[in-house]
Protein backbone atom coordinates (compact mmCIF):
# COMPACT_ATOMS: atom_id res chain seq x y z
CA UNK A 1 0.00 0.00 0.00
CA UNK A 2 2.52 2.20 0.81
CA UNK A 3 4.59 1.88 -2.76
CA UNK A 4 0.92 2.65 -4.10
CA UNK A 5 0.84 5.74 -1.79
CA UNK A 6 4.67 6.77 -3.00
CA UNK A 7 3.96 6.16 -6.76
CA UNK A 8 0.99 8.51 -6.53
CA UNK A 9 2.84 10.95 -4.87
CA UNK A 10 5.64 10.60 -7.29
CA UNK A 11 2.77 11.38 -10.39
CA UNK A 12 1.30 14.44 -8.76
CA UNK A 13 4.72 15.82 -8.09
CA UNK A 14 5.02 15.40 -11.68
CA UNK A 15 2.34 17.01 -12.44
CA UNK A 16 2.66 19.94 -10.51
CA UNK A 17 5.99 20.65 -11.87
CA UNK A 18 4.72 20.52 -15.08
CA UNK A 19 1.75 22.82 -15.05
CA UNK A 20 4.04 25.22 -13.03
CA UNK A 21 6.61 25.27 -16.12
CA UNK A 22 3.58 25.42 -18.23
CA UNK A 23 2.49 28.70 -16.28
CA UNK A 24 5.54 30.37 -16.72
CA UNK A 25 5.57 30.24 -20.10
CA UNK A 26 2.32 30.86 -20.65
CA UNK A 27 2.68 33.73 -18.06
CA UNK A 28 -0.19 34.82 -15.88
CA UNK A 29 -2.56 36.55 -18.55
CA UNK A 30 -3.47 40.45 -18.91
CA UNK A 31 0.02 41.74 -19.42
CA UNK A 32 1.35 38.95 -21.78
CA UNK A 33 1.68 41.29 -25.14
CA UNK A 34 1.31 44.62 -23.55
CA UNK A 35 4.75 47.62 -22.92
CA UNK A 36 4.57 50.72 -20.92
CA UNK A 37 3.68 54.28 -22.81
CA UNK A 38 3.67 57.75 -21.91
CA UNK A 39 4.19 61.01 -23.28
CA UNK A 40 2.80 64.28 -23.99
CA UNK A 41 0.04 65.59 -25.64
CA UNK A 42 -0.36 69.32 -26.90
CA UNK A 43 -2.33 70.98 -29.50
CA UNK A 44 -0.43 73.95 -30.74
CA UNK A 45 2.25 73.46 -28.30
CA UNK A 46 0.20 74.00 -25.77
CA UNK A 47 -1.18 71.40 -22.79
CA UNK A 48 -4.44 70.45 -22.61
CA UNK A 49 -5.71 69.16 -19.09
CA UNK A 50 -8.62 66.48 -19.09
CA UNK A 51 -7.69 65.33 -22.65
CA UNK A 52 -7.97 61.27 -23.25
CA UNK A 53 -5.98 59.43 -25.72
CA UNK A 54 -6.76 56.07 -26.78
CA UNK A 55 -4.04 53.49 -28.49
CA UNK A 56 -6.36 51.07 -30.23
CA UNK A 57 -4.50 47.97 -32.05
CA UNK A 58 -4.16 47.31 -35.63
CA UNK A 59 -3.44 44.16 -36.53
CA UNK A 60 -4.54 42.03 -33.45
CA UNK A 61 -8.63 41.42 -33.59
CA UNK A 62 -10.86 41.45 -30.21
CA UNK A 63 -7.69 43.50 -27.90
CA UNK A 64 -9.03 46.17 -26.15
CA UNK A 65 -7.98 49.59 -26.14
CA UNK A 66 -5.73 51.31 -23.67
CA UNK A 67 -6.37 54.96 -22.74
CA UNK A 68 -4.50 57.95 -20.89
CA UNK A 69 -6.00 61.34 -19.30
CA UNK A 70 -3.48 63.84 -19.94
CA UNK A 71 -2.76 66.06 -16.69
CA UNK A 72 -2.24 69.84 -16.42
CA UNK A 73 1.15 69.56 -18.41
CA UNK A 74 -0.23 67.27 -20.84
CA UNK A 75 1.32 64.32 -19.96
CA UNK A 76 -0.36 60.97 -20.16
CA UNK A 77 0.78 57.17 -19.26
CA UNK A 78 -1.65 54.00 -20.82
CA UNK A 79 -3.25 52.18 -19.29
CA UNK A 80 -4.72 48.47 -20.23
CA UNK A 81 -7.31 48.28 -17.19
CA UNK A 82 -7.60 49.98 -14.05
CA UNK A 83 -4.55 48.23 -13.01
CA UNK A 84 -2.53 47.63 -15.77
CA UNK A 85 -0.21 49.91 -17.05
CA UNK A 86 0.61 49.38 -21.26
CA UNK A 87 -0.72 48.90 -24.90
CA UNK A 88 -0.68 46.20 -27.22
CA UNK A 89 2.55 45.86 -28.84
CA UNK A 90 2.27 46.69 -32.47
CA UNK A 91 0.78 48.95 -34.81
CA UNK A 92 -2.35 51.03 -32.77
CA UNK A 93 -4.80 53.35 -34.28
CA UNK A 94 -3.95 57.09 -31.92
CA UNK A 95 -7.76 58.88 -31.34
CA UNK A 96 -7.88 61.88 -29.28
CA UNK A 97 -11.41 61.95 -27.62
CA UNK A 98 -13.01 65.43 -26.64
CA UNK A 99 -12.78 66.14 -22.79
CA UNK A 100 -15.77 65.90 -20.70
CA UNK A 101 -17.15 67.72 -17.89
CA UNK A 102 -18.08 66.71 -14.19
CA UNK A 103 -21.63 65.77 -15.76
CA UNK A 104 -20.67 63.90 -17.97
CA UNK A 105 -21.18 65.58 -21.02
CA UNK A 106 -18.59 66.81 -23.58
CA UNK A 107 -16.64 69.94 -22.58
CA UNK A 108 -16.27 72.22 -25.74
CA UNK A 109 -14.93 75.42 -23.30
CA UNK A 110 -11.45 74.89 -24.23
CA UNK A 111 -11.36 72.79 -27.35
CA UNK A 112 -13.24 70.69 -29.64
CA UNK A 113 -11.96 67.73 -31.11
CA UNK A 114 -11.56 67.65 -35.41
CA UNK A 115 -12.70 64.87 -36.57
CA UNK A 116 -9.08 64.10 -38.36
CA UNK A 117 -7.73 63.43 -34.38
CA UNK A 118 -10.67 62.03 -33.22
CA UNK A 119 -13.53 59.19 -34.64
CA UNK A 120 -11.79 59.99 -38.19
CA UNK A 121 -8.01 59.71 -36.47
CA UNK A 122 -5.18 58.12 -39.26
CA UNK A 123 -2.64 59.12 -36.35
CA UNK A 124 -0.87 55.83 -35.28
CA UNK A 125 1.56 54.69 -33.33
CA UNK A 126 3.87 51.61 -32.90
CA UNK A 127 4.20 50.21 -29.82
CA UNK A 128 7.54 48.69 -29.23
CA UNK A 129 8.28 45.28 -26.38
CA UNK A 130 10.10 47.43 -23.88
CA UNK A 131 9.28 50.76 -22.36
CA UNK A 132 7.75 53.60 -24.98
CA UNK A 133 8.73 57.04 -23.36
CA UNK A 134 8.17 60.06 -24.86
CA UNK A 135 5.54 59.71 -27.15
CA UNK A 136 4.62 62.73 -27.82
CA UNK A 137 2.36 64.62 -29.98
CA UNK A 138 1.72 68.29 -31.10
CA UNK A 139 -1.83 68.32 -32.47
CA UNK A 140 -2.43 71.07 -35.09
CA UNK A 141 -5.49 72.53 -34.39
CA UNK A 142 -7.35 75.52 -36.00
CA UNK A 143 -8.46 78.33 -34.24
CA UNK A 144 -12.20 77.86 -34.74
CA UNK A 145 -11.57 74.39 -32.71
CA UNK A 146 -9.83 76.42 -29.79
CA UNK A 147 -12.42 77.66 -27.24
CA UNK A 148 -12.00 81.15 -26.18
CA UNK A 149 -12.51 82.34 -22.60
CA UNK A 150 -16.57 82.92 -22.51
CA UNK A 151 -17.36 81.34 -25.25
CA UNK A 152 -17.47 77.94 -26.89
CA UNK A 153 -15.92 76.77 -30.04
CA UNK A 154 -17.88 77.09 -33.85
CA UNK A 155 -19.54 74.01 -33.43
CA UNK A 156 -21.15 74.07 -37.33
CA UNK A 157 -19.33 74.31 -40.48
CA UNK A 158 -16.12 71.88 -39.15
CA UNK A 159 -14.76 69.94 -41.32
Amino acid sequence: MSQLFAGNMCRMGAMCASLLVLSSLLGCGGTEGLAPVSGRLTVNGKPVEGIEIRFTPLDKEKVRPSTGICDADGNYTLMYTRTEKGATIGKNRVTILQPMSLDGKPDYSVLRVPPKYGEESELEYTVEPGTNSGVDFDLDVPDEYMGKPGQQPRLDNIE
